[in-house]
């Protein structure tokens, strides 16, 4: 898949046969930095992400042709290496490539944010999204200059107010795959 100049793009992947992809909180880390570095010097705008012990979410924009790739390259690559240095593994970490979608409305992409940010609540790992170390919920609430929050929802208390709204039908939709 080409990307497009300021399209958004909704990124994932999960480890190889859903291993987990994050070791410690250390792993969370490096992950983390190594993303902003990389989207940074690639000119990569990243909008919002989760990390979960096996997989990942991250929803980005384009702003310089074919930057998202050299940013994955980079990042995948150094975290690749580094996580089968410190656990002294050999071979994939990771199912396949990136798995990347174009994200074409305003409306999708705010909803695609909320999904990323329940998910560790959807999971069962925490009871709120702000309790979630491993994404950038906080940012979303705390920042006061997130243009498409601000454009869609309105400032960090209403994004809030928001993902809120949906935690109850989250959770509920977390055990479906239970049911008879």
């Amino acid at each position: 898949m080409g990307f497009q100049i300021d399209s958004v793009y909704h990124l994932y992947n999960r480890g190889n046969n859903r291993e987990p992809i994050f070791f410690a909180e250390e792993s969370y880390r490096f992950f983390t930095e190594k993303m902003h570095k990389y989207f940074l010097k690639h000119q990569v705008e990243l909008i919002a992400y989760c990390l979960m012990p096996n997989h990942f979410h991250i929803v980005v924009r384009q702003r310089a042709p074919n930057q998202i790739s050299k940013a994955l390259q980079g990042l995948m690559t150094s975290y690749v290496k580094a996580m089968n240095i410190r656990h002294h593994r050999v071979g994939h970490l990771f199912q396949g490539r990136v798995q990347s979608r174009l994200v074409e409305t305003e409306l999708y992409c705010i909803n695609l944010v909320r999904y990323l940010h329940l998910n560790p609540v959807v999971a069962g790992l925490v009871r709120q999204p702000d309790a979630w170390q491993h994404s950038d919920y906080r940012r979303w609430i705390l920042n006061s200059e997130i243009q498409l929050r601000d454009q869609l929802i309105g400032n960090g208390k209403e994004y809030a107010s928001f993902v809120a709204d949906s935690l109850d039908i989250a959770c509920l939709h977390a055990f479906d795959e239970f049911k008879d």
